[in-house]
């Protein structure tokens, strides 16, 4: 006796669903992008001519090392993330230390004479194109704690930073130095 295989299919006139899916609750999170990936500290350069120093004329940043594939040449990628549990929402908030001017042997330049121009980071690793904040563009205060936004978790905030060198001051030839702190919280 020969077994026969019967496949049916059925074509019929369901009704339609979509997927659904469940995402559990989970902790709170915090993320902080500054610059690139891997643990390297971006470094800004400007070159400031002799005959500009202190001419009240902005210098724009002449080189960023590591480069950022998301954002224009000589930018610096901020990207800030933060989630709460549910039913419990929270405000995170992005901060900067420039509290420590710059420095050259004894000459000293404040981080307030520093400024950003904020952009929206385009696509590519780490892209930000569906953030729905964009880090407003500002000065840094030379303070220790300078809000730069705060927002409701559970939401993403990015910019691609542009620094530009005030010049309003002369100062002594040399190379300066410092580095300027990016702190993310939610109390």
């Amino acid at each position: 006796m020969k077994k026969q295989l019967l496949c049916w299919i059925l074509l019929a006139s369901l009704p339609a669903s979509a997927a659904t899916v469940v995402i559990g609750n989970g902790g709170g999170r915090l993320i902080l992008q500054i610059g690139s990936t891997g643990g390297t500290v971006n470094q800004v350069n400007f070159t400031v001519p002799g005959a500009s120093v202190g001419n009240g004329v902005a210098v724009t940043s002449a080189s960023v090392t590591p480069a950022s594939p998301t954002c224009p040449a000589n930018s610096i990628l901020v990207d800030v993330q933060a989630r709460s549990q549910l039913f419990r929402p929270r405000t995170a908030t992005l901060t900067a230390d420039s509290s420590t001017p710059l420095t050259a042997g004894s000459a000293t330049i404040p981080f307030s004479q520093f400024a950003w121009t904020s952009t929206t980071p385009g696509g590519g690793p780490n892209g930000c194109l569906n953030a729905p904040t964009t880090i407003p563009s500002g000065i840094f205060s030379g303070s220790a704690g300078q809000p730069l936004i705060s927002f409701n978790t559970s939401r993403r905030a990015c910019m691609c930073a542009q620094f530009r060198y005030l010049n309003q001051s002369v100062v002594s030839a040399g190379t300066y130095t410092g580095r300027v702190t990016y702190t993310l919280s939610m109390p």
